[in-house]
């Protein structure tokens, strides 16, 4: 029906016979596309096969853009753009400031102090707010330190020194920034010595002994970067060659739904489909997943694709009702490592999960050849940072970072 009334006046169907068609077109529209009332019942809910397709989420590769020379990048981001912090020797930890479309904004920020020698490091941002936790050698021990910064890089907090015990390896350790708290996981292997008993064991990262028990050292500290709590978490995993042993170093660590999920890699024995030498055979991804209590409630694994050597989980997010992990790993088809043993010698990829951590898909970042490889020059120590429709992976390869932009769509 067209309105009609005093807010319809007479005149202007008289004076503005044009305007009147189009007005009387505009009402039947809305009355074409108004609901009648019905006694119909409501629709039933989705089922779930429906929900399931509804929510069917692809990951293909898109853009890849090299960042500077350097190792071990991590990306944050401020309002016009991203920020990228690689560590870069001799002269240690350098930012560099990126638009939206990764042109350089004229930002540079060297986070080093002159003299310092940083092997390592990662970090962790919130609004605005960055955690960062550096790896400095002295007198052949590794210690660790966390700093807190705005987004300017003023420093607002520090820690006291922790690490460089016998029974703990900090190298590439992980951050997590959650409500407040920030998470810090590095390797514990339990009865150290026995670790580094002989050159064999230490160059391998093989115990000498194999009861003793590996996995990964959380620390947990407050909003002014004070320790409350630090725990061993240890996990018997079925399936692993030795179910006591897991890999914390290279470890990452994500809280969801008020669970603390572990990601690592334990040995599984395939040496059949892939020969390494430093580890029980090919190494597969693991989920370990505790309370806030830190108490164990459930281990997901062997996850990662039978076949592959997976290896350096370093990240991993929620992110569209997907659990992504991002981590190096080869294939058998690349063939044993040649020459001496190097972690600069695969691919990186980032696995896509369920809720249940079923294995959804699996795609290949890097671009990494097979010659590369054997030179100690591929793919590896990745981070990933969720970004509305895409995913950008971080990476370094022969001495570059690289940011690879991984496209979500449905």
């Amino acid at each position: 029906m067209v309105p009609t009334g005093s807010r319809w006046p007479t005149t202007l169907n008289r004076s503005c016979p044009r305007l009147t068609r189009l007005l009387l077109g505009v009402a039947l529209v809305a009355a074409c596309h108004s609901s009648p009332p019905t006694d119909k019942p409501p629709a039933p809910p989705p089922s779930q096969a429906e929900r399931e397709g509804w929510s069917a989420l692809f990951m293909t590769r898109g853009d890849r853009h090299t960042i500077m020379q350097g190792r071990h990048g991590r990306l944050t981001q401020h309002p016009g753009g991203f920020n990228v912090l690689a560590i870069q020797e001799p002269l240690g930890a350098l930012s560099i400031g990126h638009d939206f479309y990764w042109r350089t904004d004229g930002f540079e920020r060297r986070l080093t102090a002159e003299g310092v020698t940083e092997q390592d490091h990662d970090l962790d941002s919130h609004e605005g707010t960055l955690v960062r936790a550096v790896e400095i050698i002295e007198e052949e021990k590794r210690y660790t330190t966390l700093r807190k910064r705005d987004r300017h890089y003023t420093i607002l907090a520090e820690s006291e020194r922790f690490g460089g015990g016998d029974d703990e390896m900090s190298l590439d350790l992980h951050v997590m920034l959650d409500e407040g708290k920030t998470y810090v996981g590095t390797e514990y292997r339990e009865d150290g010595a026995k670790w580094i008993a002989d050159e064999k064991a230490k160059e391998t990262n093989l115990p000498h002994n194999e009861t003793v028990r590996r996995g990964m050292r959380l620390r947990i500290f407050d909003e002014e970067l004070k320790l409350l709590r630090e725990k061993d978490l240890l996990a018997e995993l079925a399936g692993a060659q030795v179910p006591h042993q897991y890999w914390g170093m290279g470890g990452c660590v994500l809280r969801h739904e008020g669970y603390l999920n572990v990601f690592a890699v334990a040995p599984v024995g395939d040496f059949e489909s892939f020969s390494r030498g430093e580890s029980r055979g090919t190494r597969h991804v693991f989920v370990l997943r505790y309370t806030d209590a830190l108490e164990q409630v459930a281990t997901f694994g062997p996850l990662s694709e039978p076949k592959l050597d997976a290896y350096w989980t370093t990240g991993c997010a929620y992110h569209r009702g997907r659990y992504f992990i991002s981590y190096t790993y080869r294939r058998p088809e690349d063939g044993p490592v040649l020459g001496d043993p190097t972690w600069d010698d695969g691919h990186v990829g980032i696995d896509m999960y369920d809720d249940d951590f079923n294995l959804l898909q699996s795609l290949m970042v890097s671009s990494t050849s097979q010659v590369e490889m054997g030179d100690g020059k591929g793919a590896h120590r990745s981070s990933i940072f969720p970004d509305g429709d895409q995913i950008w992976v971080v990476y370094d390869q022969d001495g570059t970072v690289y940011v690879a932009q991984v496209k979500l769509s449905y």
